[in-house]
């Protein structure tokens, strides 16, 4: 892993801040990526016997906020809507789906969590939905610890600190509760993403827990994908 540290705390969240606005035009994880991700996870879950709920759910950095849509149409919508998000989703730069309102239905309130909820962070304002919570994903709120299920993200490259973000984000994963991680392969740290070159035993010491499943450049932005399945 190599982080490059390139300016004070209050710098890099104005320079993260300032940089987003032009990511909140497309999402890079396709429903794709979420379809398997959640059959991963419920596979393992039926082999451990684990027949409790998978949620709530909680996606960090997340800018326009897809994810938590697509999170939440996978658990808990029904056969057609999952079939309407697949089939209409367009890559454009990013993934976007090209009936939003579909997708918007039935958010959540990441104030009231419960078994079924998907909530994101994203540290931009700008981005002002009641199932997104504004702040950075490495100062989470001391009141979501160990309430999450399935903690997801593909923003680790931007953490200001990879040891802090990773702690924080092991925080609020409840015990044997899934670690989804997408990171780009070899990626050089730049002033936007100060974190690159993580491989897989970066990822195991980082985040305490089995791997269930990791596939090299296997997203549909060519991401490599990690889930883990959290111990602590």
């Amino acid at each position: 892993m190599e982080h490059n540290q390139y300016e004070e705390r209050e710098e890099y969240k104005a320079r993260q801040i300032a940089a987003s606005v032009s990511k909140f035009s497309y999402c890079k994880t396709s429903y794709r990526d979420v379809e398997r991700h959640l059959k991963i996870i419920r596979r393992d879950r039926r082999e451990r016997s684990d027949s409790g709920k998978i949620g709530p759910v909680v996606c960090l950095g997340v800018r326009n906020g897809r994810e938590v849509d697509l999170f939440r149409i996978g658990l808990s919508s029904g056969v057609l809507r999952r079939q309407f998000t697949r089939f209409l989703e367009q890559r454009w730069h990013g993934f976007n789906p090209r009936i939003p309102l579909i997708e918007s239905v039935g958010r959540s309130n990441y104030s009231k969590l419960s078994d079924e909820s998907c909530v994101g962070v994203e540290i931009n304002a700008l981005v002002g939905r009641s199932d997104i919570w504004t702040g950075s994903f490495d100062e989470l709120p001391e009141q979501w610890a160990q309430k999450f299920g399935v903690v997801f993200s593909n923003a680790f490259d931007h953490s200001f600190d990879p040891f802090k973000t990773a702690k924080s984000w092991c925080s609020v994963v409840r015990p044997g509760g899934y670690m989804i991680i997408q990171f780009p392969e070899r990626q050089t740290p730049g002033p936007l993403d100060p974190v690159g070159f993580l491989a897989i035993d970066d990822f195991v010491k980082l985040f305490p827990g089995e791997i269930v499943y990791c596939h090299a450049r296997g997203s549909a932005w060519k991401y490599t994908e990690y889930i883990f399945r959290m111990s602590t």
